[in-house]
């Protein structure tokens, strides 16, 4: 034999397990991810919502402040 031998050279154990390990702390993460997105959307509709609401109601309040400073004064 005058080439030496080749080693095999497996795939470590602990390589496989911490791959295995992170895809599913990925997977995970991604989850919780999207969770978090459909969340904050909701949230952004009712603030939205709110926020209209009460403009909505302050216009109403100087619209009616108006009309009784106009019907104090005559």
């Amino acid at each position: 034999m005058s080439t030496p031998r080749r080693r095999l050279i497996r795939p470590n154990v602990l390589t496989l397990l911490a791959n295995e390990s992170r895809r599913r702390r990925v997977q995970n993460l991604r989850v919780k991810l999207d969770r978090t997105r459909m969340a904050v959307e909701r949230w952004r509709r009712r603030l939205k919502r709110a926020f209209r609401t009460i403009v909505r109601h302050e216009r109403t309040t100087v619209r009616l402040e108006r009309q009784l400073a106009k019907l104090e004064e005559a």
